[in-house]
């Protein structure tokens, strides 16, 4: 996994950790979070990375949401819309047959290999984990708004699949390539 795929990510890690408790901290969190896409993301926006535009088009939406507008009922519900974001992201670039982990890793790798199968596939089953871990952590956030329970575990369960997610990303490539070289030794 690529720094710029983290980077991608960092606004909404820390969308999840910053506190919003008020309306002053939600503006200026989202404030910034919204300059740090730009600063951290510029050369992925200029390249049309699904990514970083779908991160700044939600910062930019819930800003105008609550922000300029006053649709302050949508503060409970940040959490379902931003795993709803990142669900659609994931699987509507699978569905066009752009795995959004296939931007990224064409970084890494020389020109004549992005159309290799094995490079495909394994982006496509990156990107296919990716959706897993942000559907199931929708459904955690749903299920706490119709079952509360208690805020630990929904960071406990949320995190060990967005962790598990980093992981396999890490993980899967190398192994996937072991199996294609020894298969054909």
């Amino acid at each position: 996994m690529t720094i710029r795929l983290l980077l991608g990510f960092l606004p909404w890690i820390l969308f999840y950790l910053l506190p919003f408790n008020t309306p002053n901290q939600f503006k200026f969190g989202i404030a910034g979070l919204l300059l740090l896409i730009v600063v951290t993301n510029y050369q992925e926006l200029r390249r049309k990375f699904l990514l970083p535009w779908c991160t700044l088009l939600f910062f930019s939406g819930i800003s105008l949401g609550v922000i300029i507008f006053d649709l302050k009922f949508l503060m409970p519900y940040l959490s379902i819309l931003a795993n709803g974001t990142l669900s659609g992201l994931a699987l509507g670039s699978l569905a066009i047959d752009k795995p959004f982990t296939l931007q990224y890793a064409r970084l890494q790798v020389t020109k004549d290999k992005w159309q290799h199968p094995a490079f495909i596939f394994i982006n496509r089953v990156l990107t296919f984990a990716w959706s897993m871990s942000f559907l199931f952590n929708l459904s955690v956030n749903v299920l706490q708004k119709v079952y509360p329970y208690p805020h630990w575990l929904n960071s406990l369960l949320t995190n060990s699949s967005t962790l598990g997610a980093i992981f396999f990303t890490l993980w899967f490539p190398k192994w996937y390539r072991k199996q294609v070289a020894h298969k054909h030794q």
